[in-house]
């Protein structure tokens, strides 16, 4: 009874083993691909930026334009432009 009992537990313990060197191959695996995904992804995001410039400028080209043509009164404008700032500033915290 003891010799079975004894074989059940090392037949548990291999199949624990193999288990773990599986779920550390499955990690490794995941690692990979989620780095090659982040470079993809920040590989557009780079090329995109490239292209279209930086938001916040562009933000504040947009804003200056209406100002200057008279679309966007001084008040509104100077809001529109501190508001921006501000919110660049609570992401730099």
């Amino acid at each position: 009874m003891i010799k079975i009992i004894k074989e059940e537990i090392e037949i548990d313990e291999s199949l624990v083993s193999r288990l773990k060197s599986k779920m550390e191959d499955l990690k490794d695996t995941l690692d990979y691909w989620k780095d090659k995904f982040q470079r993809v992804v920040k590989y557009i995001h780079d090329k995109i930026h490239c292209i279209f410039g930086d938001k916040d400028d562009k933000y504040k080209e947009m804003a200056d334009n209406l100002f200057i043509n008279g679309i966007m009164y001084e008040k509104e404008y100077t809001s529109v432009i501190n508001k921006k700032e501000k919110n660049r500033n609570d992401y730099e915290r």
